[in-house]
């Protein structure tokens, strides 16, 4: 199965899309402000040109392992912080 889905990441655009996903939910979870349309329509689209270097990074090092854990610890900490504020 392991198999499978490592020839399947190895289709470079399958990997950008890929990329693309995880990056756009670890800005909603973790860093985005409420911003105008205008303004969170342009910081998606830079998002969306700038993964490419991520993309080749990602041939040598495990980024999107890393998303996944960046986006697992920023989900844990969104669902936390209601409770900890409320004490």
């Amino acid at each position: 199965m392991l198999q499978i889905v490592n020839e399947w990441l190895l289709n470079w655009w399958v990997r950008y899309a890929v990329l693309t996903i995880l990056l756009g939910i670890a800005f909603h979870l973790g860093f985005e402000r409420p911003l105008p349309p205008l303004k969170r329509s342009l910081v998606y689209i830079l998002l969306v040109l700038l993964a490419f270097p991520l993309v080749l990074l990602s041939y040598g090092l495990p980024m999107i392992g890393t998303l996944f854990v960046i986006i697992l610890g920023l989900s844990v900490y969104r669902w936390r912080r209601p409770k900890i504020e409320k004490d």
